[in-house]
């Protein structure tokens, strides 16, 4: 069923609803996992972060539930995280090729990634299928918790101040971005923006205006920062002596990231100042 808090529906049913199906979606991923390792990781990790948008979207009516279970959520997301790492960093590589100025310079970031993916294939192969074990017993548990929640006082007034709340964050983080352009603060606000977004979603009955700006320039932005983001792993992993630090093409290969990276940083701090994503909260 849709990723929405409908408006003529009990909040508190709407909010068990929608966190069923999405654990629901989670283990179907997990009990498939095999058949498709890198997608299945992926969109997990995707499904917990919209678990933990609804659970910062309940968090001023229901703080508790929201510090219980995005330990848990955020714990999955992280266990997960070292695998979709590795496979971020291929994706830039990918992207850059086409970029490079030589051949020699494209024939060492194909180096690069063949270390990549033997990386990556050591780590599905190895590592997660106890991953995977774990973080179906721990959906199972979180799914029989759900019906049980104390939700009933929840008003709308507390998810809209929820998004009113994670609003100000993406603000401050994305104000500390453009002061910085530090890759740790871009990260952060990525964090907020992919909230935001999940949050847009949630609340286009209940938000509508609003949702309909704020959703497509924050998934504009959510997606700059990824590809950001993922320069920024292939730029580490690649710098490492096992990766193509002592290689002489290392330095004109880094020299393109860096470019397309400060630009993506330079498109979506341009982007942030819309005012869709800053300033006062979303009418109620």
């Amino acid at each position: 069923m849709a990723y929405l808090i409908r408006r003529r529906k009990s909040l508190d049913a709407e909010i068990r609803r929608i966190l069923a199906a999405q654990l629901r979606h989670a283990t179907r991923l997990l009990d498939h996992w095999a058949d498709d390792p890198r997608a299945s990781v992926h969109r997990a990790r995707l499904t917990f972060k919209r678990i933990r948008a609804v659970l910062r979207l309940i968090r001023p009516g229901a703080a508790y539930i929201y510090r219980v279970e995005d330990a848990v959520f955020g714990g999955l997301g992280h266990d997960l995280a070292r695998a979709r790492d590795l496979e971020s960093a291929l994706q830039a590589a990918r992207l850059l090729e086409s970029r490079l100025p030589t051949q020699s310079c494209r024939n060492a970031l194909r180096r690069l990634q063949r270390s990549l993916e033997r990386r990556v294939a050591r780590e599905y192969s190895h590592d997660l299928p106890r991953v995977m074990a774990r973080a179906r017993e721990t959906l199972a548990a979180a799914a029989r918790r759900v019906p049980d929640m104390p939700l009933q006082q929840l008003r709308r007034k507390d998810v809209r101040q929820g998004v009113a709340s994670t609003l100000g964050r993406c603000t401050t983080a994305g104000a500390q971005a453009a002061l910085s352009w530090n890759a740790g603060d871009l990260h952060r606000w990525r964090i907020q923006v992919k909230y935001l977004y999940h949050q847009s979603q949630l609340m286009q009955q209940m938000l509508p205006g609003w949702a309909q700006e704020a959703g497509p320039v924050l998934k504009g932005i959510g997606q700059q920062l990824g590809q950001h983001h993922d320069l920024v792993l292939l730029d580490l992993l690649g710098s490492q002596p096992d990766g193509l630090g002592r290689d002489s093409h290392w330095a004109s290969i880094r020299g393109v990231a860096l470019e397309a990276r400060d630009a993506l940083a330079a498109a979506a701090l341009a982007a942030g100042t819309s005012r869709c994503t800053l300033g006062p909260a979303p009418p109620a």
